[in-house]
């Protein structure tokens, strides 16, 4: 979740960016989401998870679970329907299946991280509020077809994607030296603790044998 309010925020910066310059280079069309991609919607329960399954289960939670039956296969972008984490997206390819609140985007026109980072940007956002203020909140196929994106041009999209995968590049191999760092530091302290405790140990035999 963390990455993805990253992602948020630094797309509304470059976005902001692309916005100025795009009257120096190519208008930006506006479509409806539906328009650009495929829509459909999963068909399990939340509870049909596997524990040790091979296949993807997409739900309306953060977490990705296990399955062992396919519903969607290549790529394309989770959207979990309603709940807490209404909004939430993944990036999905391979085999997999959803949940029956999920909606799954593929056939999808544009660059897809690109239409991942978009929906981060103004999809997303959306969701959240109607979570904040709302009862039990869900989403209707027709608010997620009906969404409007500006559709720059393909060079223009690559760019931005491209941009965006080493942004997530980076902060992969950043969490994975913390988390080595961490792990490093546990195992240091882990031996410090060892060696403090055989010398008090070591120490209070002596101390025995010495009264003896």
């Amino acid at each position: 979740m963390k990455f993805q309010k990253f992602c948020l925020w630094f797309f509304k910066i470059s976005t902001r960016f692309f916005k100025k310059i795009q009257k120096y280079t190519h208008t930006w069309e506006q479509e409806k989401l539906g328009e650009i991609c495929s829509i459909n919607c999963g068909s399990l329960d939340a509870n049909a998870m596997e524990h040790n399954g091979k296949y993807d289960f997409f739900t309306s939670g953060v977490e990705i679970y296990k399955i062992n039956k396919y519903a969607f296969e290549g790529p394309g972008i989770s959207i979990a329907g309603n709940g807490a984490n209404m909004g939430y997206l993944h990036l999905t390819d391979g085999k997999y299946t959803a949940y029956q609140r999920t909606y799954i985007l593929q056939n999808i026109e544009v660059n897809r991280m690109f239409l991942y980072c978009t929906l981060l940007n103004n999809f997303l956002p959306k969701c959240e509020k109607l979570t904040k203020f709302g009862g039990v909140p869900y989403l209707v196929l027709e608010q997620i077809y009906n969404h409007m994106i500006f559709r720059p041009t393909y060079n223009e999209q690559t760019k931005i994607s491209s941009l965006f995968s080493n942004l997530d590049s980076l902060i992969t191999i950043h969490q994975w030296e913390c988390n080595f760092w961490k792990f490093r530091n546990f195992v240091f302290d882990f031996l410090k603790f060892q060696l403090d405790f055989l010398k008090k140990y070591k120490n209070t035999l002596t101390l025995e044998n010495s009264e003896k």
